[in-house]
């Protein structure tokens, strides 16, 4: 699958509507962008028992940002509310505490993250706890709970369960069958039982408060 569009009108119409919305998406990009952006920014910054080294990148005065011409998923909340959470840690010079990640069909903002430390050192607990044994957490199906339970509209756990079956008579394949998942899952008759809707709060909960 190389990309390449249709001949002919079709072509046109579609080659059209992709340059407009790219357009858009720069132009949502740049009312973030504030000044030049810095790379691979030494950080070094502790979290409970835990110390926690690298770099970051995307760092400018206005903080972190970060953009995708696509839909964002769980992984890219992740991805931000990390890296945020170092970043306030860690309090780069001339950096402000905020984190933008500018999708195709949303922009994520985050601000201030009350205790980041904190928040740290319970994911990585989490983290090294799922190396012994299943975690109940399944990032695109837990991020549609927990974004339905903090705005208080809609059966969450009926949304949650939509996204882990599927729907077979539109062909559109569920999180429980990714091999992976299924795999990690097996002997299990409902991941979404057991702690899995305060896990999922847990972790995606403060990026909604």
């Amino acid at each position: 699958a190389r990309g390449d569009l249709p001949h002919g009108a079709l072509g046109e119409y579609y080659f059209s509507d992709l340059v407009s919305g790219i357009d858009e998406f720069v132009s949502r990009v740049n009312r973030f962008m504030q000044g030049p952006q810095k790379k691979n920014v030494p950080v070094d910054v502790f979290a409970g028992n835990y110390r926690i080294t690298g770099t970051l990148s995307g760092l400018s005065q206005g903080g972190l940002l970060y953009y995708r011409y696509a839909n964002l998923k769980a992984s890219d909340y992740l991805t931000a509310w990390v890296n945020h959470l170092i970043m306030c840690c860690a309090k780069p010079d001339g950096c402000t505490s905020r984190t933008v990640y500018v999708g195709r069909d949303k922009v994520l903002v985050l601000g201030d993250a009350g205790n980041p430390a904190e928040r740290l050192d319970e994911l990585l607990r989490l983290y090294i706890e799922a190396h012994y044994g299943p975690v109940f957490f399944i990032p695109d199906v837990s991020l549609e709970y927990t974004r339905i339970i903090m705005a208080s509209k809609g059966d969450a756990i009926h949304n949650a369960k939509v996204i882990w079956e599927g729907n077979d008579f539109n062909n559109i394949p569920g999180a429980k069958d990714d091999p992976y998942t299924r795999l990690l899952y097996r002997g299990i008759d409902d991941p979404l039982k057991s702690s899995f809707e305060k896990i999922s709060v847990d972790v995606f909960g403060p990026m909604f408060e």
